[in-house]
């Protein structure tokens, strides 16, 4: 009995060991008990862009499984299902399996196939610090610089995505007194060693700045910030441009929307985003367009935001304005300006602002764009994802910034 019962401990060990270093497969494993002692194996079909998690048919004593995400990296073509299961006791555990592999031993929850199309993956963490993260996950290995904006206010962060392009960064977030934690480590995963921070001390003190010291004494803390908004993103633009540049791209400093329109494609171009009023045209905006002798303006926003008396306040030879629709629409036409070469769009919300802000890092380095949904999805948005054949749609934020419902929405483009 005694060398049957350590037979069974060294196959369940000799098992585990050799599933894991095999596949790379985290595996679930449980006290012995009599009920789960013909545990079931996860298979897994990958055909197109669909993965399908298979359960055996033996359901056991009151354990349930429920997918939590799905992460997928395009570089390396892994897959990782990372699902919660429920002890009968009531206790949680987040085990994880993943693609490449062939087979990964956990109890059997319910007789059931679930199927998820990875092309629509959603993008998100608790909040809005967490979400920041999530998308630095999605889009970095490593980076040796970081960008910091201000979680709770867009002003400094509106020009910020150019510049993220410019070092090849993610843009990470933090409260004006306080380093988040899962910030901090987001930057010791990367390996970072430089630090931007975004904006004046009353967007990001000198708090936020000893925290980042604490982290490594190597870390290179910067700052670029000027006296308002527009002087930071006048200080960005002439980062970012040390050479001059032909264009830039004019939008609302007072309204977030338009500038999270136009960031993406902005950053991939390399133009600089300057801000100004509805209807003048501040000094900083008009000094760096002087200082990188710029030609050309790209107005991105309503003539509401950005009113016909500005064009002749703006010291440059051209104007083009993009679009005058409303702002969730006005991403369409930005997107046609622009003309994305990516086969992704990136979605999140247009009633606030922090998971675009970092969102516009990676849809940059993507070579793609960002479209704005808010209470539904505009009846111009899902006509340009069905006109482009864009069946790779990507959410930034979780259900309480894009709703399941507008999720099924865009599942059905």
């Amino acid at each position: 009995m005694k060398k049957q019962f350590k037979l069974e401990i060294f196959l369940i060990i000799f098992v585990m060991l050799v599933v894991t270093l095999v596949g790379g497969t985290s595996v679930y494993s449980t006290q012995k008990n009599e009920e789960l002692e013909d545990t079931e194996e996860v298979s897994y079909e990958i055909k197109e862009d669909k993965i399908k998690l298979c359960w055996g048919e033996k359901p056991t004593c009151g354990y349930s499984i429920d997918i939590i995400n799905l992460i997928f990296e395009e570089d390396t073509g892994t897959i990782t299902v990372v699902y919660s299961t429920t002890e009968p006791s009531g206790e949680l555990v987040y085990p994880s399996v993943c693609y490449p592999s062939d087979t990964a031993k956990l109890p059997v929850a319910k007789e059931e196939i679930n199927e998820v199309e990875l092309s629509k993956m959603r993008i998100a963490g608790e909040g809005r610090i967490e979400t920041a993260v999530a998308v630095s996950r999605e889009g970095w290995d490593t980076s040796e610089k970081v960008l910091i904006a201000q979680a709770d206010e867009f002003a400094d962060a509106l020009a910020g995505a150019p510049l993220a392009q410019y070092y090849g960064a993610p843009i990470l977030l933090s409260f004006t007194d306080l380093l988040p934690e899962e910030t901090e480590e987001e930057i010791k995963r990367l390996g970072a060693e430089k630090v931007y921070l975004l904006g004046g001390n009353a967007a990001l003190s000198s708090e936020v700045k000893s925290d980042l010291a604490k982290i490594s004494p190597e870390l290179e803390v910067n700052r670029i910030g000027g006296e308002n908004r527009f002087e930071t993103a006048q200080l960005i633009a002439e980062k970012i441009a040390p050479e001059g540049s032909r264009k830039a791209v004019v939008t609302s400093g007072v309204n977030f929307k338009d500038a999270l329109i136009a960031s993406p494609y902005a950053a991939a171009e390399g133009y600089p985003i300057l801000l100004s009023y509805a209807d003048e045209v501040p000094e900083p905006t008009k000094k760096a367009m002087d200082n990188l002798e710029i030609d050309e303006a790209i107005l991105v926003g309503t003539r509401e935001k950005l009113a016909d008396e500005i064009l002749e306040q703006l010291p440059v030879e051209e104007v083009n304005r993009i679009s005058d629709a409303e702002h969730y629409s006005n991403a369409v036409p930005a997107a046609g300006y622009f003309e994305p070469g990516a086969e992704k769009m990136y979605v999140t919300t247009g009633e606030d602002f922090p998971d675009a802000i970092a969102g516009s890092a990676l849809a940059s380095r993507k070579k793609s764009g960002i479209l704005l949904v808010g209470d539904d999805v505009p009846r111009e948005v899902n006509h340009y994802l069905e006109e482009k054949d864009i069946s790779d749609v990507r959410i930034f934020g979780g259900e309480k910034a894009v709703s399941p419902e507008i999720k099924d929405d865009l599942l059905g483009n």
